[in-house]
C-alpha cells in the first residue's frame, strides 16, 4: 500500500494516550483552551498530512523507545480523528459555556474512546467507519454504476 495511506499504529496509541491525559486535565482545571487546543490537534490530524502537536510528541516517544513501527490502513484513523474533532469541539464549547454535565458526558466519551485505542487497541471510530461510511460510500458508488 502506499505510504500515504499508512499510519503508525504506535503514534496512534500515543495520541489516544495523550488525548486521555488531556480529557482528564480539561475536566479537573475546567479550562476551555486546552479543550480547543485538543479540536485543533484532532483538525490537523483528521484533515491534513500535516503532524499535530501530539503526533510530534507521540512520534519522539515511539523514536527514543525505539519501538518497531506498526501500520495500519489510514483513512479509518483519520474518520475517527474527525469524530474526535467534533467531540473536542463540543468540549472546548460546553467548557466556554460552563456547561458542565455536558462538558463531563462528551469528555468522558472521548475519554473511554481513546482508552479503548491506547490500551487495548480497540477504535470505537474505525468500526464506525467500516460499519456505516464504508457501506454508504459504496452503496452510492453502486447506485450510480461506477462499481460493479
Amino acid at each position: 500500500m502506499e505510504k500515504a495511506l499508512q499510519l503508525n499504529e504506535k503514534v496512534i496509541r500515543f495520541n489516544a494516550f495523550f488525548t486521555i491525559l488531556t480529557g482528564i486535565y480539561i475536566l479537573v482545571f475546567s479550562n476551555e483552551w486546552v479543550g480547543l487546543f485538543l479540536a485543533i490537534d484532532f483538525l490537523i490530524r483528521g484533515f491534513t498530512n500535516l503532524l499535530s502537536p501530539l503526533t510530534l510528541l507521540s512520534k519522539l516517544i515511539v523514536r527514543l523507545l525505539k519501538l518497531t513501527p506498526i501500520s495500519v490502513y489510514a483513512p479509518p484513523k483519520k474518520f475517527a480523528a474527525k469524530v474526535g474533532l467534533l467531540f473536542s469541539f463540543l468540549i472546548f464549547l460546553f467548557t466556554f459555556v460552563q456547561w458542565e454535565i455536558l462538558t463531563l458526558v462528551v469528555a468522558t466519551l472521548l475519554i473511554i474512546c481513546a482508552f479503548l485505542e491506547a490500551f487495548l487497541k480497540i477504535c470505537v471510530g474505525c468500526y464506525v467507519y467500516n460499519w456505516f461510511v464504508v457501506p454508504v460510500f459504496f452503496e452510492k458508488i453502486n447506485k450510480k454504476g461506477n462499481v460493479q
